[in-house]
């Protein structure tokens, strides 16, 4: 319970910082929507973006309201065993925004995580080449 109770505050933290970040954004009927994911997952991090988001979409497709994932998408983003009080999870859930929004912040989060690094082209011809042997006569 020594870590659990911490660990709760944050993915709470977390998931209010995803619906206020939603709000802030959103105008004129349009949400930057780049920026938004940005905000949240350099304040929180990845794992605890997706422990929301994964929750979000768990929960919500137990009580009848989906988002437009797929059961595929959906298991992009698990839910780790806590072993805490599974009724903590349901005040985990991004509810105080529009459906259609959450749905956008769940596809641009999944796009920016699943994204490698890439390195510039640049850099890679800057790196030393491997070191070669001669052949043998």
């Amino acid at each position: 319970m020594a870590q659990y109770r911490p660990s709760l505050q944050v993915s709470l933290a977390c998931k209010e910082a995803i619906e206020q970040a939603i709000n802030a954004h959103y105008g004129d009927n349009r949400l930057n929507i780049e920026a938004t994911v940005k905000e949240v997952l350099e304040q929180f991090g990845p794992e605890h973006v997706q422990y929301i988001l994964a929750n979000t979409v768990l929960k919500r497709s137990m009580t009848g309201v989906s988002l437009a994932t797929t059961k595929p998408e959906r298991q992009q983003f698990p839910i780790p065993e806590d072993g805490g009080d599974p009724r903590h999870s349901y005040a985990l859930v991004v509810d105080k925004v529009n459906s259609g929004l959450t749905d956008l912040f769940l596809k641009q989060a999944r796009k920016v995580l699943q994204t490698p690094e890439k390195g510039s082209v640049l850099e890679k011809f800057k790196q030393e080449p491997p070191e070669r042997k001669p052949a043998d006569p």
